[in-house]
Order: structure tokens, then C-alpha cells, then sequence
């Protein structure tokens, strides 16, 4: 038995010795450690949109299409309920052309729009008439740092405002 308590004893001194010889690599706490990250990430937000007849759109706005609905491109109207966006493909000389909004985003201050801007398929029998393919959407709680981006293909584009 006092072998048993001795050899016992012996284990844990042993394990004692060796727990407190052994060294961690942790160091010393500085002040670049307790200060908080800067680095936070970028914040990316889901926006709501609504797609919207241009008849829905507030007057200034319609009237600046009407002066430029035949350019491809974008404008942008603060009303007094909420942002509207009008995008163009600008003028076609048959039927067939849509414009699409695939998402629109918030992201770090810029409202972001990603469109598709749809062709006839080939052999499709189209209208032979002067077409302005485009779309309106609405939205709220956006920023007027607009950018738009065509993703109809791979190569994805950015859409410029019109001037």
C-alpha cells in the first residue's frame, strides 16, 4: 500500500515538474492589440425595388425622358417619395428589345442596379417599328450615388448616366 501511495506521489510530482517547466510562446499584450478593428468589412444590402410604368414616374423625370429616351443609359430623379431610376438601351429599330433589372443593391453608400438587356432571339419575327427598350424602378432609402450594370453576358458593363 505504500508503494502504491508512493509511486502515486512519485506520478504527480513528476507531472507537476513537467507542466511548469514548459513554456507558452503567448505575448506580452500591447496597445495595438486592444484597440478595436478598423477593418470591418464591406456592407452589402439587398434593396427593394419596384419596377414602375413611366406614366407612374414624377414629372420632371418623364419629361427628361422624353428629351432623351433614344440614348442608352441611365437617369436618376429624387421625388418625394423615394428614388427613381430610369434605364435605357436607347433606340432600336425593331421590337423585341427589353430591359430587365436583375437586383439592386446598397452597397457602402452606392445603390447599386444590375440589368439585363434582353435581344430578340434570332429568327424571332419582331415588330418593324422604332423601339426604346427601358425599364423605371423605384426605391427607398437609397442613395442618388447610382451605378448601373449590364450582365447580360460574362462581360459585365457599366451603364453610363445620361448628360
Amino acid at each position: 500500500m505504500k508503494k502504491k501511495i508512493g509511486t502515486i506521489l512519485s506520478i504527480t510530482l513528476l507531472a507537476g515538474a513537467l507542466v511548469g517547466c514548459t513554456s507558452t510562446n503567448t505575448p506580452e499584450p500591447t496597445p495595438e492589440m486592444n484597440k478595436p478593428s478598423t477593418n470591418q468589412g464591406i456592407t452589402v444590402n439587398k434593396v427593394q425595388y419596384e419596377t414602375i410604368s413611366q406614366g407612374k414616374a414624377p414629372q420632371t423625370l418623364k419629361n427628361q425622358i422624353e428629351k432623351r429616351k433614344s440614348t442608352r443609359g441611365f437617369l436618376a430623379h429624387r421625388g418625394e417619395d423615394g428614388l427613381y431610376v430610369y434605364i435605357a438601351s436607347g433606340e432600336k429599330t425593331t421590337g423585341g428589345f427589353n430591359v430587365e433589372v436583375v437586383s439592386v443593391e446598397d452597397n457602402e453608400g452606392k445603390t447599386i442596379i444590375y440589368v439585363k438587356e434582353n435581344t430578340p432571339e434570332k429568327g424571332m419575327i419582331t415588330t418593324q417599328a422604332i423601339s426604346y427598350p427601358s425599364v423605371t424602378v423605384k426605391m427607398k432609402g437609397t442613395t442618388e450615388n447610382v451605378h448601373v450594370y449590364d450582365v447580360t453576358d460574362e462581360d459585365v458593363k457599366m451603364i453610363e448616366a445620361i448628360k
